[in-house]
């Protein structure tokens, strides 16, 4: 199971917006195993934590390492957004225009709405990955 962890994270730590790893990290601290619950040292503290599982704990590791490198917060939210992701808090002046928006086809890759001509390619602005080309 926790190959299959590492591979997902793996893959969502690709796009380009913490935003994105924070949220898939925080929706792993919650993940509870039968059975699977033990005490441990909370990241960053001098105090023992009981987590649901291995995996939630692991992505505490990982969301206190992102705070570290002063990325997340120790919430799992950016500290500079980089408005690939939507957020709840944003205003309309952080909102990407409706104009910019219409431009962006969806990535068949990673799903976000962030492809974009550049040089006769299609080019996802999240993943980086490379689509048709004329």
């Amino acid at each position: 199971m926790l190959d299959g962890l590492a591979k997902s994270l793996s893959f969502d730590m690709r796009v380009l917006d913490v935003a994105w790893i924070g949220g898939k990290l925080v929706q792993l601290l919650g993940y509870a195993e039968p059975r699977g619950d033990f005490m441990a040292r909370v990241p960053g503290k001098e105090r023992q934590q009981t987590f649901a599982s291995t995996v939630a704990y692991i992505a505490r590791l990982l969301l206190h390492r992102y705070a570290m490198l002063g990325l997340l917060d120790e919430q799992g939210l950016p500290v500079d957004a980089m408005g690939l992701t939507a957020s709840d808090e944003a205003g309309e002046a952080d909102a990407p225009s409706s104009q910019a928006m219409a431009t962006n086809r969806l990535c068949r890759d990673c799903g976000h709405r962030a492809v974009v001509r550049h040089d006769g390619c299609d080019h996802c602005r999240a993943c980086g990955a490379v689509g048709d080309c004329d």
